[in-house]
């Protein structure tokens, strides 16, 4: 799914994470998605939907995760650029069940992905910080 630079340290303050769209998530995300009539969009920078944008669409319609795209917070240039195609906002600011249920529907990615997921892989823990660690994932 989603590649944060260092496990180890968790976000000093604050809601949301700049999360990294890995190439097997970018698999997963079907290629139309990424063309016309999905890639226009006037509220992304400069009318164009990029993949940021793509993801966050088919996941809110298709996989119930709601995610920001990153696009907005950088300038119109950097973002036309694609400085901000590999990245998502993730807010953790929310009940742990529902935390839960959004770790499910990511860990079913995997398996849109390509790669085998059982039902048994497909729980997660909340822990301090609000960190979701997804059990039986690499």
């Amino acid at each position: 799914g989603f590649a944060i630079q260092d496990y180890d340290a968790t976000p000093g303050g604050g809601f949301f994470i700049f999360a990294r769209i890995t190439p097997e998530l970018r698999a997963a995300i079907p290629p139309e998605r990424l063309e016309a009539p999905f890639a226009r969009n006037p509220a992304a920078p400069g009318g164009v939907a990029r993949l940021d944008w793509a993801l966050c669409q088919w996941m809110a319609e298709e996989k119930g995760v709601l995610c920001i795209p990153s696009s907005p917070f950088f300038s119109t240039e950097r973002a036309l650029e694609g400085a901000s195609d590999e990245f998502i906002r993730v807010a953790f600011c929310k009940e742990d069940e529902t935390i839960e249920r959004a770790a499910a529907a990511l860990m079913g990615l995997r398996a849109t992905a390509g790669e085998e997921c059982h039902d048994d892989e497909m729980d997660a823990t909340v822990v301090a910080g609000g960190e979701v660690v997804l059990n039986g994932s690499d």
